[in-house]
């Protein structure tokens, strides 16, 4: 049963696969296997949507698992699913539980992570950059130091603390292990200096991003933002050129709508 239950899962057939971990559980509730069957069954619910469903199962594990690492993680993943349902405080106060009755888990750092998005996410700012600070701190070889250390320059950005913010996505810039990440720190560098109404620097790091990664996702923002700086500089050609070549390029991005809606408005 868990072996069919397994496959299905890997053929994405959740359904099925959440029925045959349930057959396992409820014919063979003295299994070796009752406890990774019951995880995998929250998994499986998750992934079909069924998200209530897959919170009460995660739910009695945190509560009953004997395996200790599967009462945290059961833990984690309610705070998750909690976190993409927008119930934010619910999430926090999961991740709290987590810190404060497994601090040596190895789910912890990323419990404390979890912690500070939900706070942020809550507009809870204060408590994020403090729950941010902590894993930095208290982990510093974390992989999730470097996106703690983006949050907190996002915060200090969003409090008007633009010089920190710098700090913080610069240190990123240079040093972050991950390429998106270097190149995400590099992106709000230039948009602290177009809200300072330092246009021309951050038109040059806008440009040395599109020119660096061509074609991506990073490459579309940086130009939809080359465009309004220009715009604001009062080169309103060049700026017109960048948003057309933008809805020429990427006619099906989220992007193109909002370009199309003020043409509209441009040339009314």
């Amino acid at each position: 049963l868990f072996w069919k239950a397994d496959c299905f899962y890997e053929q994405g057939k959740f359904k099925s696969a959440g029925d045959f971990y349930s057959m396992l559980i409820h014919q063979f509730p003295s299994s070796l296997l009752l406890e990774d069957a019951c995880y995998n069954l929250g998994w499986a619910y998750t992934r079909a949507g069924s998200i209530p469903e897959a919170i009460g199962i995660f739910q009695q594990l945190a509560e009953r698992a004997k395996d200790s690492l599967l009462k945290v993680s059961s833990l984690c993943r309610i705070g998750d699913l909690y976190l993409d349902q927008e119930e934010f405080k619910q999430a926090s106060d999961i991740f709290d539980v987590v810190l404060k009755e497994y601090p040596e888990s190895p789910y912890a750092e990323y419990a404390q992570y979890q912690l500070g998005i939900a706070l942020t996410r809550n507009g809870e700012n204060e408590a994020a950059q403090l729950a941010f600070e902590s894993l930095a701190t208290h982990f510093p070889q974390s992989r999730y130091r470097d996106q703690s250390l983006f949050q907190l320059g996002w915060i200090a950005a969003q409090n008007g603390d633009y010089e920190k913010a710098s700090r913080e996505f610069q240190s990123l810039a240079q040093a972050a292990a991950q390429p998106e990440l270097k190149n995400e720190a590099q992106f709000q560098i230039a948009t602290i200096k177009a809200n300072q109404e330092k246009y021309e620097d951050a038109i040059t790091i806008f440009q040395n991003l599109r020119k660096e990664n061509p074609g991506s996702d990073i490459a579309l923002k940086a130009q939809y933002q080359t465009a309004w700086a220009l715009y604001r500089l009062g080169k309103e050609k060049k700026a017109l050129d960048e948003f057309k070549d933008l809805l020429r390029r990427y006619p099906k991005s989220d992007l193109a709508a909002d370009i199309q809606f003020w043409f509209g408005e441009y040339y009314s």
